[in-house]
């Protein structure tokens, strides 16, 4: 049986994930043309095309396991004998997948994409979430007391690499503290689809910033008043 070549480019979160979903999404038509399959519905494409924050092309689906989905995916697969996957919700399935490899490894050829960032960098980004997304106002040291100076994304992503180690599972690991400017272009050669990247919409282009000094305080203050 003839197997269906899949990248999971799984994030984790904060690594230029948005960018690089914005960059499939614009280019999926030239990725079609080389044989490689972006599945993603049209309004999201459109979406992510406009530079638009989405969550990439897959989602999870607690009704179907992921190495079922990922093996209806690849039988009904006719349009390339390539498919990529883009989604930070990946990151968190990636062990339950690499465990169940007997289910799927006559089937798939899998090669996962995983981009870290520098602890104090990824330390930061999550503080910065905690403000933007669910009101939290304490103090930056604070939180990463609370943390124990740990990561959660590098917890999780250690677990990873050492998984795909033992496992055999081929992989690509993208330092993405010191490929901020090229992670895109990365992908796009690791593809097999260097030609296809859309340079002109996404040179220089920012998408999900951090927020600056200013705004962090300015966040900070509003959630004081505002949640308990």
């Amino acid at each position: 049986v003839k197997k269906t070549k899949l990248f999971l480019h799984i994030g984790h979160g904060k690594t230029g994930t948005s960018a690089v979903q914005s960059s499939l999404a614009i280019a999926s038509g030239k990725l079609l043309e080389r044989g490689i399959n972006y599945p993603i519905h049209p309004s999201l494409r459109d979406r992510s095309s406009q530079l638009e924050i989405t969550s990439g092309n897959w989602a999870p689906n607690p009704e179907v396991n992921l190495t079922q989905e990922l093996l209806t995916l690849a039988n009904n697969n006719q349009s390339a004998p390539s498919i990529i996957l883009s989604s930070e919700s990946l990151f968190w399935e990636i062990p339950e997948l690499i465990e169940n490899k007997n289910g799927w490894e006559n089937h798939i050829d899998l090669h996962i994409i995983l981009a870290v960032r520098e602890i104090e960098e990824m330390l930061s980004s999550e503080y910065q979430q905690r403000i933007k997304r669910h009101g939290d106002s304490m103090p930056l040291e604070q939180f990463i007391r609370a943390r124990k100076f740990i990561s959660s994304h590098h917890e999780k992503a250690a677990e990873i690499i050492d998984l795909m180690s033992q496992s055999g599972i081929s992989n690509t690991i993208i330092n993405y503290s010191k490929h901020k400017r090229d992670i895109s272009q990365i992908i796009f050669k690791l593809i097999g689809a260097e030609d296809a990247y859309p340079a002109e919409r996404m040179d220089e282009v920012i998408i999900n910033r951090s927020l600056s000094r200013k705004e962090l305080e300015i966040m900070i203050t509003i959630n004081k008043l505002y949640y308990l």
